[in-house]
């Protein structure tokens, strides 16, 4: 009988965002962008799990515009630049699984 060990994603390939020297001097950066606000708040939660802090700064206005009838093109994580490395090695290695 095979063993579960727990719930698995899809396997996906993020795209992640490329920090210029400038925004590696910056106290937030994005990650990455999902295509929509259920993926992104996924996102948040594997990061929060692996212990990086990480946040949807357009949350509430992409919630309002979805009320209204407005698709948003993508949503935003982002994470303290200091983070940027360790939280997209592991959504890399999280998205292989």
């Amino acid at each position: 009988m095979p063993s579960d060990t727990g719930p698995k994603i899809p396997t996906v390939t993020w795209t992640f965002a490329t920090l210029s020297d400038a925004d590696k001097e910056k106290d937030l950066v994005t990650l990455l962008s999902c295509p929509t606000l259920p993926e992104a708040d996924l996102v948040v939660n594997h990061l929060a799990g692996a212990g990086i802090e990480a946040f949807i700064p357009d949350e509430f206005a992409i919630q309002n515009a979805a009320f209204v009838g407005i698709a948003p093109v993508f949503v935003r994580v982002q994470v303290a630049s200091s983070d940027y490395d360790s939280a997209k090695e592991f959504m890399t290695a999280l998205g292989k699984d």
